[in-house]
């Protein structure tokens, strides 16, 4: 309730800019969805074979006024055709829905910085979603930035969910230098405290990122990184990526991690000519039980992709797949895009493999200007993970504004 009345209190503001830009897209989607508590209310078990034949309409706005204000909005309703059935096959009486209001804030600038009061999307390395609640950055002279927000965290976008009512703090100062940047940072919710430290600098011919995070209240280590960049040659690209960090807690069949997880990546990049390039990766990801493996090899020529990639290692799982991928324009405004990743793996506690195809297809075509029409459909054959193989949909877009 409370982001509805952000949004009817932006409402004036809305009518009255003086320029106004978005988009409205309407569609039709199947195939299983993610579903929050609130959606569900009282149905404990939902059959996943089901088609979810949904609705689903979107609208972004922003546009600007009397000089120093801006606004923007972006909002999401899906609504279910059908009445949903249970595991057991039982219709509940219910259509699932979900109401979604990603954005919905109001912006203030001044000569050395910015003010933002509703519900807010930030993107940071320490969370992912929106706040409702206030945010602001400033300058102070040529090199120093403050930035800072707080409110109520929502994770999904989601009007009111009595599973996330948690109050979150951010703030961070970033120093900035001809060829270098540091941003020391902090971080509160209800759970944790942390603090830490964002870098990029340049030496020589390589370039230098990453960070550190450091969590007060269980006096241990939340995350880091090293990240190294380096053009070796006129035709190479050579990069060696470094990540600590702890998983969050989710749910997936046989599926366990560790609760700290590091991961080595090197990857060189030979671009064969302006059209064609082979991308090489090498991961090593460690926990304290057991250590994987994962190489990927790719072939890039003009739009066609061709991939390999093998995991393999301590775990137990195996998983060789093959892609092949690639899009085609028969004219200026239509887009055609596919592809095609036969994969063979195995679960923990199973000996027998299971092979499995996934085919993807998209369509994109603008016309009239300000229209574009999109189709999109995944299928997903011999797969025990999904009882349901066919996941897609069609959207209508209207952009307006100049």
């Amino acid at each position: 309730m409370k982001t509805f009345i952000i949004l009817f209190s932006l409402l004036p503001t809305i009518l009255l800019a003086g320029d106004i830009k978005g988009s409205f897209s309407t569609g039709i989607f199947m195939g299983t969805p993610f579903w929050n508590s609130d959606n569900a209310k009282n149905i404990s078990v939902i059959s996943n074979d089901e088609a979810f034949l949904r609705s689903v309409n979107q609208l972004r706005l922003y546009g600007n006024f009397a000089d120093k204000f801006s606004f923007r909005v972006n909002a999401l309703r899906s609504d279910g055709f059908v009445e949903v059935s249970d595991s057991a096959g039982y219709n509940t009486g219910e259509r699932l829905n979900q109401t979604k209001i990603y954005e919905a804030f109001l912006r203030y600038d001044f000569s050395v910085g910015n003010i933002q009061l509703g519900r807010i999307m930030p993107f940071g390395r320490w969370f992912r979603g929106s706040v409702d609640g206030g945010a602001f950055a400033i300058k102070l002279g040529q090199r120093i930035r403050i930035s800072a927000l707080g409110g109520l965290y929502v994770p999904y976008g989601l009007v009111y969910d009595s599973d996330n009512q948690k109050t979150l703090a951010y703030a961070d100062m970033a120093v900035s230098w001809n060829k270098a940047s540091l941003k020391a940072k902090y971080y509160y919710d209800g759970n944790i405290t942390k603090a830490g430290m964002d870098f990029f600098f340049t030496l020589f011919k390589i370039r230098v990122n990453g960070n550190y995070g450091y969590d007060f209240t269980n006096s241990r280590l939340d995350d880091g990184s090293l990240n190294l960049f380096c053009k070796a040659a006129d035709r190479v690209n050579i990069s060696l990526n470094y990540y600590l960090f702890r998983p969050q807690g989710w749910n997936f069949p046989k599926v366990d991690f560790s609760y700290l997880i590091e991961r080595f990546m090197l990857g060189i990049q030979y671009k064969i000519s302006t059209t064609s390039t082979i991308n090489f990766n090498q991961i090593v990801a460690m926990t304290s039980e057991r250590k994987d493996y994962v190489t990927y090899l790719t072939y890039q020529y003009r739009f066609l992709n061709i991939g390999f990639n093998y995991l393999f290692g301590e775990s137990d799982i195996k998983r060789l797949s093959l892609t092949l991928g690639g899009h085609y324009a028969p004219s200026k405004n239509f887009m055609v895009s596919g592809g095609i990743a036969p994969v063979n793996y195995t679960f923990y506690d199973q000996t027998d493999s299971q092979t499995a195809i996934a085919y993807y297809l998209r369509l994109r075509y603008r016309f009239l200007k300000s229209f574009m029409a999109v189709a999109n459909l995944n299928y997903y054959q011999n797969t025990d993970i999904l009882n349901n193989s066919v996941r897609g949909g069609v959207r209508l877009v209207y952009n307006f504004g100049s």
